[in-house]
Order: C-alpha cells, then structure tokens, then sequence
C-alpha cells in the first residue's frame, strides 16, 4: 500500500515527460522518409528487421501519447496514425524494393497526403475556435434531434442536431456528436458563435468545446 496518490504520481510524471513525447511524435513523423534518405545516400543496407524496429518505435511513441495529460485531440491522432500507415509501406519498399509497384506509389502517397489534409483542417479549426473564444457571441441552441448512433466503453453517442438563432434574427442549424450527455429534443445547449461567420461549424462552440473530427465528446 503506497502512502502517495497513485493518480496524483502518474499525473505528475506524465506532466514532465509531456514534452519530450510530444517532440518525440513530431520527429517520428520523419522517420520513415529519412531512412529512405540514409538508405538512397548508402549509409545503412535496410533488412527485414528494419520493418519490425519502425512498429515497435512507433507503438512506444504512439502508446507514449495516449497516456500523457493532453486533449487527445482527433485530428492530430488521425494524423498519426495516417503517416504510420504511410511509413510503414516507405519502409517495406525499402526492405522489399519494387513489391509494391504501383500501388506502392498509392499507399504511400495517399495516406501522406491526407495526413497533410488533417493537420490544414486543424490548424483552421484551431483558428476559428481561437477566434469564437476571443470575440464570440454566447447564446443556447434547442436540441432538435438527438438520435442514439453508437457506443463508446457502453456509453451512449448521440448525433445532436441543434438550432439557434443568431444576432440578425436567422435560424441556424449544426450538427455535432456528443458522448454521455443524456440530451433529449427540446433541451437548451450552451454554445458560443462567432458572429462575423455565424454559418461557420468549425467556430462553433458547444458547452465550451468544438465539433470534433469524428463526433466525440470532448
């Protein structure tokens, strides 16, 4: 029996290795493309053990990131785990040249770019969100729908369709996905809009968080 929070220990150390794991998946995701450099410049001979090097690297990474304190923000996570797809077929292609042919081009390519496409849609995000907080008008929005969609850890998901009225008198309607919350048609939600892009869901604050990438409740 310890004498200290176990909690309060493992939030503490996850606060002073937070940056280190957030450097550590940032250079990750460079990993792959700079052993297809080395391996072009001839400095290392990739083999099958290099496949298996580049999943371990990228399991204590990735693990390294669900468990320290952060947002667990969607995009970024499915950024990740677009570019290790990707990275995994660089590496195969180094280990096996030429197996992939074509496709190789296609499972390397497209997942990079939609990884590419992620980060742009949370870099806007963050922008407008940014902007809602700093100038932003609050008002409550009726809860319209709020059909049952899922289960996350056998809790509920609801798909809420909200409407709310904005400063020149126009209803305006947004959809967001929502954990855990109980919500019912004809309940009122707290949300914040920016008034200047009132149609804009990407600005659109409910009970203090955005719209996330896949309808999760933050």
């Amino acid at each position: 029996m310890s004498t200290t929070n176990p909690d309060e220990r493992e939030a503490r150390l996850g606060m002073r290795i937070r940056p280190v794991v957030f450097a550590a998946a940032i250079v990750i995701q460079f990993l792959a493309p700079g052993l297809a450099l080395f391996a072009a410049l001839g400095l290392f001979t990739p083999d099958g053990w290099l496949i298996a090097a580049y999943v371990i690297v990228w399991v204590v990474v990735g693990l390294a990131t669900l468990w320290v304190p952060s947002g667990r923000n969607t995009y970024l996570l499915a950024a990740l785990v677009l570019a290790y797809i990707a990275g995994l077929f660089v590496v195969i292609q180094l280990v096996q040249p030429g197996q992939l042919g074509l496709l190789g081009i296609v499972f390397i390519g497209v997942p990079y770019t939609a990884a590419a496409v992620v980060v742009v849609l949370y870099l806007l995000r963050e922008a407008a969100i940014r902007r809602t907080r700093d100038i932003g008008v609050d008002t409550t929005a009726e809860v319209m729908s709020a059909p049952v969609t899922g289960m996350v850890n056998y809790v509920p998901r609801q798909r809420l369709t909200l409407r709310f009225t904005d400063q020149q008198g126009v209803d305006r309607f947004v959809r967001v996905g929502r954990t855990g919350g109980g919500y019912s048609t004809g309940d009122s939600v707290p949300i914040r809009y920016d008034p200047t892009r009132p149609s804009s869901k990407r600005g659109i604050l409910v009970e203090g968080s955005g719209p996330t990438l896949f309808g999760g409740r933050r």
